[in-house]
Order: structure tokens, then C-alpha cells, then sequence
């Protein structure tokens, strides 16, 4: 392939000379068909059936900003863990530690990402005692005598399913804990 410099003159790139001399060719008006390569000469060569070109049609460009569908996980294929491997084993004993502790208020869902279910809990537990308590105040302490003792159910009850829930996430290998409530995202058990 020859090259002009800046007084006109061509430098021919391909051409190796044993020497390992830098030689100058005059410009060449037509290409020559050592220079160019026979696909590029094909390419560029215009055929003597068609008198004008085809306008080029623009292929359409990707949108990297559109969403695309989720992936299909197969039984055999693992999706991309969210949480570095050596953090599994902390973070499971966290949430476990928060389910058994807190887990009337919801800690360990919060701690795990699902906002739904921890706001269910916890709206529940604060939210009954709330009821509980506006309700008492307005029947004059007589509707406290069986509010308070159902109150007192629904949050041992949150209690035992916070417990259990801690238990279960205690007792899951690493791997599983990772797989169900880290990827699968699973709310409840």
C-alpha cells in the first residue's frame, strides 16, 4: 500500500526490502494489484449492471437502555451470586441472629432485602399495639381487657415465627442459604 508524505512522494508500506532501507515510491495514479488486497479491490470495484448504487439502509442500532427479559435459570445452571462467597456465611449468621432477636419487627427481612415482608411484620407488630392502644384509651380501658391479651398473641406469634425463621437460616449450608434467600430472594421460611 503506498502512502504519500508531505512533498507528494509515496512510501510504500508493504513492500520489505532485505536491506531494511527505507524506500520512497513515486505515487501511483491507479492502484497496482500487489498493493491492494483482492478483497478490498472487490469490494470497492463498482459493477457495470447497476448505473447508480442502492441507497444504504441503516442498520438499526441496539438500545442498551431497554430492558430485557431475565434470563431462565435452568436446573443445571447456577445464576451469578450477588454476594461475595466468603460474606455467605456472615451474612446468614446476621439474618439468623436478627430473626431470633428482632424478629417481631421484621430486622432480618430488612437485613435480607425484602422490604415487603419486613414492612408486613412490622406493621403488624407496631401497628397492632397502636390499634391497641387507641382503642383502649377510647373505651375507656374496657376494650384493653381483650385487646391487649390478643396483641399479646400476634406478637409471641411474630416472635415464634421470627424464631423459627432464625433457626432455618442457621441451619442451611452456605451454599443454600445463598441460593434460596440471596438469589432466590424467598420471603417467607
Amino acid at each position: 500500500m503506498t502512502q504519500p508524505d508531505s512533498e507528494g512522494n509515496g512510501i510504500n508500506l508493504n513492500k520489505s526490502d532485505p536491506s531494511n532501507e527505507l524506500r520512497i515510491d513515486p505515487p501511483h495514479t491507479q492502484a497496482q494489484s500487489h498493493d491492494v488486497p483482492n478483497w478490498v479491490d472487490e469490494a470497492t470495484r463498482q459493477t457495470q449492471t447497476s448505473p447508480t448504487p442502492l441507497p444504504r439502509v441503516p442498520e438499526p442500532q441496539p438500545d442498551f437502555n431497554a430492558r430485557q427479559p431475565a434470563a431462565r435459570v435452568t436446573g443445571d445452571a447456577l445464576p451469578l451470586s450477588i454476594v461475595p462467597q466468603g460474606e455467605i456465611g456472615t451474612r446468614k449468621l446476621v439474618a439468623g441472629l436478627l430473626a431470633i432477636f428482632l424478629g417481631a419487627f421484621g430486622a432480618h427481612k430488612f437485613y435480607l432485602g425484602r422490604t415487603t415482608p419486613g414492612l408486613i411484620v412490622l406493621l403488624t407488630h407496631l401497628g397492632g399495639w397502636f390499634v391497641t392502644l387507641v382503642l383502649s384509651i377510647l373505651t375507656l380501658g374496657l376494650g384493653a381487657i381483650i385487646l391487649v391479651p390478643l396483641m399479646g398473641l400476634v406478637a409471641s406469634a411474630l416472635c415464634i415465627v421470627g424464631l423459627i425463621e432464625g433457626v432455618v437460616y442457621l441451619t442451611r449450608s452456605d451454599e443454600e442459604f445463598n441460593q434460596t434467600y440471596l438469589i432466590g430472594k424467598k420471603d417467607w421460611f
